[in-house]
């Protein structure tokens, strides 16, 4: 399971990425993860080739708009892709516009004509990528997500939101100033925050829980932002809040369907919004449940 300033997402079975989600990027291919345009292609191309056996290389040629004996040529290192052209594949990689930046520094660091740009790159490459590679927590950390609060908090810090007044963040977010305390101490513990004289600064901007996270911590999540959700209804309008419910009949055998169209709805619920600049945040809360899980009691 991983968490960005802007989306949480719990999968059923799988905790995994809740994010600003593009179809060609995943877990395992972060344009992020890489030092080198080369290898990020070949393990794009090779988990576009595990979720459809069909896709070739060739296949992979096509989306990118180069023919297939270039891009051959490329991944084996023998042709190089041109500043210019990183820039014109951006979208044929489902890039958001960070990724896009990021990806091209990648190729800049290796094809540019100029040193200095070359060196601006790899300069670049460097200050980014902790900022923007998920931080994994280990199994002692994980405990931060049973604290009230952790969430906003660490959205806080994408607003720039000013720490050094608690009681303002208390009367902001409905916290105690125990709770932000507690809450900036677990952080500043694991390694996800430092305190430098009173300054507070994030060291990374997205968090990976993996695969251990136990169910009672998930559940209680949930059940903490169901409350948020049912408090907001009671105190803000429609400027700044949205309800929608939906009561419907269905066959059980769709239920893993539905489940699935859930997780793709919020996997891609920020796409075509803005990265930058943020002044808000809000929770989205998805909760589908069955009205007659009782009736086979009758039975």
């Amino acid at each position: 399971m991983e968490y960005s300033p802007q989306l949480l997402h719990f999968k059923t079975t799988i905790m995994s990425l809740p994010r600003r989600c593009h179809t060609v990027m995943n877990d395992d291919v972060s344009v992020f993860s890489y030092n080198d345009y080369v290898p990020f292609l070949e393990d794009l191309l090779s988990s576009k080739r595990k979720s459809d056996l069909t896709y070739s290389q060739i296949s992979f040629a096509k989306d990118l708009g180069i023919s297939p004996p270039r891009l051959s040529q490329i991944l084996k290192g023998k042709e190089g892709i041109s500043v210019k052209r990183a820039k014109e594949l951006a979208p044929s990689l489902d890039l958001s516009e960070r990724e896009s930046e990021y990806f091209y520094h990648l190729v800049a660091s290796k094809t540019s004509r100029s040193p200095k740009q070359r060196e601006l790159s790899l300069r670049y490459i460097e200050e980014n990528q902790r900022k923007y590679l998920p931080t994994y927590l280990s199994m002692n950390k994980l405990d931060l997500i049973d604290l009230k609060g952790w969430d906003v908090i660490w959205n806080l810090f994408e607003i720039k939101a000013d720490f050094s007044d608690l009681n303002k963040i208390s009367f902001i977010t409905k916290l105690s100033v125990e709770e932000i305390e507690a809450v900036l101490a677990k952080m500043q513990d694991i390694e996800l925050i430092e305190n430098n004289d009173g300054v507070i600064n994030r060291l990374s901007t997205r968090i990976k829980f993996g695969n251990a996270l136990p169910s009672k911590s998930i559940r209680e999540y949930h059940k903490r932002k169901l409350k948020d959700s049912i408090l907001a209804l009671d105190t803000q309008d429609q400027t700044t809040r949205k309800n929608e419910t939906l009561t419907f009949t269905m066959k059980k055998s769709d239920f893993n369907k539905l489940s699935l169209k859930i997780e793709n709805f919020i996997d891609n619920f920020l796409n075509d919004t803005e990265e930058e600049g943020h002044d808000e945040i809000s929770t989205i809360t998805i909760a589908m449940h069955s009205r007659l899980e009782d009736a086979k009691n009758l039975h």
